[in-house]
């Protein structure tokens, strides 16, 4: 044990943090074939100085017990083996090995690293935490959301109005109560809120918690809502309604083309036509809400729509979604989940993933001898066997109700 601990420990008893400590450990001169290793608990993706309390890791041998005790003085050539245990409701984000030096195994997700300490003065372990629950929210239409409370590393935030902007989402220990709040634009006359993506959210208030025991996603749809169409190998196409034709002038700070938008009533149908005299070979694509070379695309505007007329638009890249599936009533019946792999059921509440954004899936609600399917809670139609696109809801719940005895 090197004489640094004792100074640490009156320095815990005193005025200094245990944060400022991981953060500037007190340089030492390791003894004779012996490395000082420093242990460094931080935010998997920011310098977030309370990452230092969302987890504990010691070693064995016993020497780093962090935090509180984070450095320690191994021989040339031993093994240490270090155990993360975070804290509820954060998990482990990544070691970071690359100035231990010696030989090092990949680590990966698992709570327990082993490693070999090699030569040198000093190496430094960093071991990276975050929250478990991730939040991310998108306003379709005129309109805009407020997260409270705000994610805790960003402590103030103008409101969410990107669609997968950074601002848009955010990180929360498991078990935190989030309210997301819906603001219709008030530079657009005609804008209102019309509803949640989630049935957990109160279709007439614009308001909205959830608790956060998971990834979730949660969409407000405004009225009117957007088209966006991108340029490309297609030329200028032709909008109705407006009945307008969009050229795709050049921008005059970027010099790229410009794209055009028009507002809708939701659930109208947008129809873009393409000159077919200016077909190239081999043939382009629509992208984004159409695909296929034909001359009309026509949308259905459900929600903000983005075209590109010949060129693939720029577009969110990530994991699948998650789409939660709930189940109220009487035990029996069962909800079933295809066109994302093999189909998959649900017969009480279930958070399933894996599903491309806006991509379509069937589900279907089953009764059985004791109970049937009443309705779904984000249509008025009744029938138990409908498609959605993924996002459209992202959270649909199928209510059941007891059979009557005859």
């Amino acid at each position: 044990m090197h004489l640094t601990k004792p100074i640490l420990r009156l320095l815990l008893a005193g005025a200094v943090s245990i944060t400022a400590l991981v953060a500037a450990p007190v340089a030492h001169a390791a003894a004779p074939g012996t490395k000082t290793l420093t242990v460094t608990l931080v935010d998997s993706v920011f310098q977030n100085p309370d990452a230092s309390r969302w987890g504990r890791v010691t070693s064995s041998p016993a020497g780093i017990d962090c935090p509180g005790d984070c450095q320690e003085d191994f021989p040339h050539g031993s093994t240490v083996t270090f155990t993360l245990t975070p804290t509820p409701g954060y998990a482990l984000g990544y070691w970071d090995l690359s100035r231990i030096g010696g030989g090092v195994q990949d680590c990966g997700e698992n709570l327990v690293c082993t490693l070999q300490i090699g030569q040198g003065d000093a190496a430094q372990l960093t071991v990276s935490l975050r929250p478990q629950a991730t939040l991310a929210v998108t306003p379709e239409g005129a309109g805009a959301l407020t997260i409270s409370p705000p994610e805790a590393r960003r402590p103030a935030l103008p409101p969410c109005t990107e669609t997968f902007g950074e601002e848009c989402s955010g990180r929360y220990p498991t078990g935190t109560r989030v309210t997301v709040t819906a603001i219709p634009d008030p530079t657009v006359p005609e804008a209102r809120f019309v509803r949640w993506s989630d049935y957990r959210c109160p279709p007439t208030r614009r308001s909205c918690t959830l608790m956060m025991d998971g990834e979730q996603y949660l969409s407000a749809i405004f009225e009117p809502v957007y088209l966006r169409v991108s340029g490309g190998n297609f030329g200028p196409v032709s909008i109705s309604p407006p009945g307008v034709v969009c050229t795709f002038a050049s921008d005059a700070l970027t010099g790229l083309p410009a794209a055009c938008r028009f507002p809708y009533r939701l659930n109208a149908l947008a129809t873009i036509t393409r000159d077919p005299a200016l077909a190239q070979d081999p043939p382009f694509t629509w992208t984004g809400a159409c695909f296929g070379v034909e001359i009309t695309c026509r949308v259905r505007m459900r929600k903000d729509q983005h075209v590109g007329a010949g060129v693939p638009p720029l577009a969110f890249t990530g994991p699948g979604q998650t789409m939660r599936f709930g189940y109220a009533g009487p035990k029996g019946g069962k909800i079933t989940v295809s066109g994302a792999g093999q189909p998959r059921t649900c017969r009480r509440t279930c958070t399933l993933g894996g599903f491309s954004r806006d991509s379509k899936i069937r589900i279907k609600a089953s009764g059985s001898k004791k109970v049937k399917f009443v309705r779904w809670s984000d249509v008025k139609v009744k029938k138990a066997s409908r498609a959605i696109y993924v996002g459209d809801p992202t959270a649909v719940q199928a209510t059941f109700k007891r059979k009557k005895r005859r």
